[in-house]
This record gives C-alpha cells, sequence and structure tokens, in this order.
C-alpha cells in the first residue's frame, strides 16, 4: 500500500497541470503511469485504489473530453485497465466517470466515438455491475441518434453481462423495460433493431413479464 501511495503521488502532481501544447505529453504519460498501477497490482487494494482514482476525477475528467487523440486515446485504455483489474470493485467509480465516459460515444469524431462506445462495453463486459443501466437510460433519451444507439448497445450488453437475477427484479427491471419502451419506437432503424435484440435477451431472462 506504502508503494502504492508513493507512485500515485507523482501522477497526482501531473495530473493538475492544466492541458497546453506544454503539457499534454506529461499528461499523457501520467495517465500510462496510472495504467501501469492498475496492471500491476494496484487493485489488490480496491477500496484505497478506487479512493485514490476518485481524488483525481476532475484532471482526468478533462483528458477523457480533450480533443487531443492521444490524451482521450490513453484515458480509456485507463479506464479499460481498471474496468478489468477491479472488476466488481469499478463499482464506486460508476457514478462519477460514467456519465462522461458515455459521453465519448457521440463525439463529432468517429474515432473518438468508436473508442468510447468500445471503452464502455469493455467496462461491462469485464465488471458485470447491473448499477451501470441507471446511466444508459439516461442517454437512450438523448437528442443525438448516435447516443441513443450506443446506449441501446450498451443495455445489449448489460443484459448479455449482468447477473440475471439482478435484472428481472426492483429498480432494474424497470429501467430495462423502459428501455425497451423508448428504443422499439425510436425513428432511427438501428436502434430499433437493437432493441429488438434487447427485448429478446429480456424475454429469455424474464418470461413472466412479456404478456404484462
Amino acid at each position: 500500500m506504502q508503494d502504492l501511495n508513493y507512485h500515485f503521488a507523482t501522477v497526482e502532481e501531473h495530473l493538475a497541470l492544466p492541458e497546453s501544447e506544454e503539457t499534454w505529453d506529461k499528461l499523457a504519460l501520467s495517465l500510462a503511469r496510472l495504467k501501469s498501477l492498475s496492471d500491476n497490482g494496484a487493485a489488490e487494494f480496491p477500496s484505497e485504489f478506487t479512493l485514490l482514482i476518485r481524488g483525481v476525477a476532475r484532471p482526468l475528467i478533462n483528458c477523457l473530453n480533450s480533443e487531443r487523440s492521444k490524451l482521450s486515446g490513453v484515458s480509456l485504455e485507463l479506464f479499460a485497465s481498471l474496468s478489468q483489474s477491479l472488476q466488481s470493485s469499478f463499482a464506486p467509480l460508476i457514478p462519477v466517470f460514467m456519465p462522461t465516459l458515455l459521453s465519448q460515444c457521440m463525439r463529432s469524431n468517429k474515432v473518438f466515438s468508436a473508442r468510447g462506445k468500445a471503452c464502455v462495453i469493455e467496462i461491462i463486459g469485464s465488471t458485470r455491475l447491473p448499477g451501470i443501466i441507471t446511466y444508459v437510460l439516461n442517454s437512450v433519451k438523448d437528442k443525438s441518434p448516435i447516443m441513443r444507439l450506443a446506449a441501446a448497445e450498451a443495455a445489449l450488453a448489460c443484459l448479455n453481462a449482468c447477473d440475471p437475477e439482478e435484472l428481472v427484479k426492483g429498480v432494474r427491471q424497470g429501467e430495462i423495460e423502459t428501455i425497451i419502451k423508448a428504443t422499439i419506437q425510436d425513428a432511427n432503424g438501428d436502434i430499433r433493431k437493437t432493441s429488438r435484440k434487447i427485448f429478446e435477451a429480456y424475454t429469455i431472462l424474464n418470461p413472466d413479464r412479456i404478456d404484462t
């Protein structure tokens, strides 16, 4: 744990730098170092590591939103790594970062948006956290069809990855059914097609609800 705090201190100092032509490469290097910590054992202290990550939330979000391809790309690689190493212990990071991660899916640059969607799908598959559905639900109502499609695909990934018992009770059940109702009537054909896949997956998980 002492080693983790020692290495994190240097990273935290560099992440505090404002992004500019002179500093963005230092920021990218700091993100790469964080990823190295994630890849090499920091997740053995999940509570402490997630607390440290939350402590640098603002600079990490700024890096995710950067217009510099390398900086935003390394940021997404970091979060994919965090999800793989922390798995379900990634949960404390969901409310802090998931809205920003989902917003990457509708960036105007197609490379940026494709990387953002791939990262979200990776996080869903690695963490299997049903709580992600809450944030997906908010995004299926977005004005952008690109965002709505990415959200529908993320919802389908949740149904395929998360514990079925967690998806068919209480709040989650209602959220999934709301997603289906919203997407099946969408003007975009790809979204409606994905919605049908969500419905098919849901019928398998919760056949008793279909008639209702």
